[in-house]
């Protein structure tokens, strides 16, 4: 038997069940995917953060923006990066095709977990990646406790 499927005349445009498909997975299944490019208008970095045994390190992807145009803060338990991407515009008698290039002024915020050492944060711009790294407080860090058979 041969199963017979209709040609489309534009098919590069998605089915209804396609495009209902990707609403929902990209908003309730995997919401970082529109969270982390462009958000009503406003260029959203993306950010890695995470916690090893020693530290808190905080990465966040900036390609293309310089160190200089990276403004970073550290008040009470909240990390703050704040910046403006700046992208050469080629005059207005070009006629672009497609515009995804971010553009603008950014800012995210991070509630920093309890037990680091703040005033010990590092930060490194290498790369199009800035890392910051947060020494935890000694009596945070885990230990070992021997266990003792009787």
């Amino acid at each position: 038997m041969t199963v017979a499927r209709r040609s489309y005349a534009f098919p590069e445009l998605p089915t209804l069940r396609e495009a209902i498909d990707r609403l929902f997975d990209d908003s309730i299944v995997r919401p970082g995917v529109w969270m982390t490019s462009r958000y009503e208008g406003a260029f959203v970095p993306p950010i890695d953060a995470y916690a090893t045994k020693d530290e808190f390190i905080v990465r966040m992807a900036l390609p293309g923006i310089k160190p200089e145009q990276v403004e970073t803060t550290i008040e009470g338990d909240t990390l703050t990066i704040h910046g403006t991407f700046e992208l050469k515009e080629e005059g207005d008698d070009v006629g672009y095709l497609t515009r995804e290039l971010a553009r603008g002024e950014f800012r995210r915020t991070i509630v920093l977990p309890v037990g680091l050492r703040l005033e010990a944060a590092q930060a490194v711009f290498e790369h199009g990646i800035l890392t910051f790294r947060i020494p935890k407080l000694e009596e945070v860090k885990p230990r070992r406790i021997e266990v003792k058979v009787r």
